[in-house]
């Protein structure tokens, strides 16, 4: 049997004409962590999520690019699909009286053979970390921000799935699941809200919260700056009810109850987390005291993103065996889906040992053809490999690390990384300059073999899949200054041949050079700035023939209006109109004394208020090869007003935008054109 778990935006603007006040939703919702999961013949084939094949952050829409990796992986064809299961969004009566029949017209479009299910959003949750585990039986436990809505009679949400748990048997086929008592348990929704709250407040700007870009990424960055707090002001607020089934109420949420008085940002993500971590541990000693969960404990959830929470169940033991998979929030999904259409047939999906790893490999004609345009040095021998970048990682060098099947789930994982020496704690902030431009401080995670995990850390445990915090010995801070937090805490990853032979192969040869087996470990991409900024981060390498003639980089291929174009950064605090242009499109309006230039990018901004900038930032190019060159603009401008003081600048870069020099400034005098 070919099961596929899908999850992502399908449509909600189907609606009901008879029932205007249910919920209406386009394609781009905001859900978030859109993937596929493909079993083939009762084996699983892969999982992706689309935002690996997108470059979209979070992306939450309908996964077609997920798709089509998956059957390509697979070798099948869209008509080789039994059964697709789709996790959802609202409780199962909104889709059995409504919308079922639209969602199962959308995904035949894609599996036209296939049978179409629908399943609890919070039960997929279950069934990705059930069946991610070695355990034959246990329990599991489901916690994140809310799981599948549930509808009054009129149309009105009412409450969602917000805590769950059960038990299972695999070899009796037994998977007993309760939804839990709907807002109470809350802990995912009371991070989520603070952490929204104290982030806005650290960086005295608003972003939109229902904005997909931003629904998970400010819970993380909040984590990271309870490091730089204390608890010295501390106020609990939780309270533990434990009779019947244990519950936990959170006693404040922003814009009711603001108890935390004038603390700083920095002291409130302290609170938070405190109190968060405090009131999930209680919870859930509650549990295990009275036999709702067993020591052979499953979880999964958004909330378990949390390393420093899953680190304080860790260490207290709450039971003997926790497991929770590289991929408990919402990305894990599809995996959950598709494991549970397996299960409800009778099979038990098998896995590859490294549950971390379940993308598609690539063979050498496909790697070699994506770098047709680009140098390189191919190396048979692998070892050799390994000498000679673990030889730039001993000089400081920054190095991109492509190998075996690529990760599931949000985490880098040692295949698709990028790498750099962790003992300069500068290297910290290089890193952040020149690729990754994430906040000053969020932490850098690290990679290292897992048999000198008691010689570097303190309180250990197994952490394949870097799910938990350790504290850095005192005596090791300095050597690992880049990726030491400001609490001496490190999220780390271990590795051994067994799991992961590639990564491991280089940690040996670096740890041979240097006397240090860790590196430190971030995802390979150049994350997206708080400003909202889009960079491919790609070089463009032009070569000596390129530039036998003159070599121009125009706006060709994009649509009119476009926002920017994707081979650079645009940055636009006032949101003007901002596009491309041609000589029959103007928006209205003349664009100045030179009339329209065939594939100009125009910006137009008349809401600017003083001291305030609009930036373009085009692609990187290395120009390595070329001995001499010349970057020339064509440039105009008109005034709105006679009085307005802009300037106009031209700046270049290097060093990757670490540092900039000015090629052109000018003022109204020069640039002046009549409109």
């Amino acid at each position: 049997m070919n099961v596929v778990g899908l999850y992502g935006a399908i449509g909600w603007n189907v609606l009901i004409s008879d029932n205007p006040k249910l919920l209406k939703q386009s394609e781009d919702s905001w859900t978030h962590g859109a993937s596929v999961t493909l079993i083939k013949d009762g084996e699983h084939c892969v999982s992706i999520s689309e935002e690996r094949l997108s470059k979209i952050k979070y992306d939450g829409n309908f996964p077609r690019k997920s798709i089509e990796y998956c059957l390509s992986a697979g070798n099948l064809d869209k008509n080789d699909i039994d059964l697709v299961i789709v996790p959802s969004m609202a409780n199962q009566q909104f889709y059995k009286n409504y919308i079922n029949k639209t969602i199962e017209k959308k995904v035949k479009r894609y599996f036209p053979k296939a049978e179409v299910r629908i399943a609890s959003h919070h039960l997929c949750h279950a069934y990705s970390s059930v069946f991610s585990c070695d355990y034959n039986e246990g329990s599991f436990i489901t916690l994140d921000n809310a799981g599948s809505v549930m509808f009054d009679t009129s149309g009105q949400i009412f409450a969602c799935e917000n805590h769950s748990f059960g038990y299972f048997n695999k070899k009796k086929g037994l998977f007993k699941y309760y939804p839990g008592i709907p807002q109470t348990n809350n802990l995912g929704n009371y991070y989520w809200m603070w952490a929204y709250h104290i982030y806005v407040n650290k960086i005295g700007k608003e972003i939109q919260l229902t904005d997909p870009k931003h629904r998970e990424t400010f819970c993380g960055k909040v984590m990271g700056l309870s490091a730089y707090g204390n608890t010295k002001e501390f106020k609990k607020d939780y309270r533990t009810h434990f009779e019947g089934i244990p519950q936990v109420a959170l006693e404040s949420f922003p814009g009711r109850d603001f108890n935390y008085g004038n603390l700083t940002p920095e002291n409130k993500a302290k609170q938070l987390q405190y109190n968060f971590e405090n009131a999930m541990l209680e919870y859930m000693k509650e549990l295990k005291e009275k036999d709702y969960i067993s020591d052979n404990l499953c979880l999964a959830g958004g909330v378990f993103l949390n390393i420093l929470a899953n680190s304080v169940l860790r260490k207290n033991k709450v039971v003997e065996n926790l497991h929770i998979p590289p991929f408990p929030d919402d990305t894990g999904l599809s995996f959950g889906a598709a494991a549970l259409g397996l299960f409800k047939s009778k099979e038990v999906v098998k896995l590859p040992h490294n549950i971390s790893l379940l993308g598609k490999t690539y063979d050498e004609s496909e790697i070699e053809d994506s770098l047709v345009d680009t140098k390189y040095k191919k190396y048979g021998d692998f070892d050799e490999l390994c000498d000679v970048v673990s030889g730039y990682l001993a000089d400081n060098k920054i190095v991109g690390w492509f190998q075996n099947r690529s990760e599931f789930g949000p985490r880098a994982l040692g295949s698709r990384s990028i790498l750099m020496n962790p003992t300069p704690q500068k290297n910290k902030d290089t890193i952040n300059k020149r690729i990754k431009h994430r906040e000053e401080w969020r932490p850098f995670a690290g990679i290292m073999l897992e048999e000198y995990q008691e010689e570097y850390f303190m309180d250990t445990y197994p952490n394949e899949y870097m799910l938990y915090s350790l504290i850095v010995r005192p005596h090791k801070r300095r050597e690992l200054g880049a990726i030491t937090h400001k609490d001496f805490s490190c999220r780390i990853q271990t590795v051994n041949n067994e799991l992961h032979p590639e990564v491991t192969t280089l940690l040996q040869k670096y740890n041979e050079k240097t006397g240090c087996p860790i590196l430190l470990n971030t995802s390979f991409n150049d994350n997206v700035p708080i400003n909202n900024i889009a960079s491919s981060g790609s070089f463009n390498t032009l070569s000596p023939t390129a530039f036998a003639t003159n070599h121009s980089e125009g706006f060709e291929g994009f649509a009119l209006a476009t926002p920017a174009p994707n081979n650079a950064i645009l940055e636009n605090p006032q949101d003007n109109w901002v596009g491309i242009i041609d000589d029959t499109y103007t928006q209205g309006q003349p664009v100045g004394g030179y009339g329209n230039s065939v594939n100009s990018y125009r910006f137009r901004l008349n809401s600017f208020s003083a001291g305030q900038s609009a930036k373009l930032i085009w692609e990187k190019l290395d120009f390595s090869d070329i001995g001499n060159y010349q970057i020339k603009y064509d440039l105009a401008h008109a005034l709105k007003n006679s009085w307005d003081g802009d300037v106009i600048q031209i700046l270049a870069s290097t060093d990757c935008g670490v540092s900039w020099n000015t090629r052109l400034s000018s003022r109204k005098s020069w640039f002046y054109c009549t409109a």
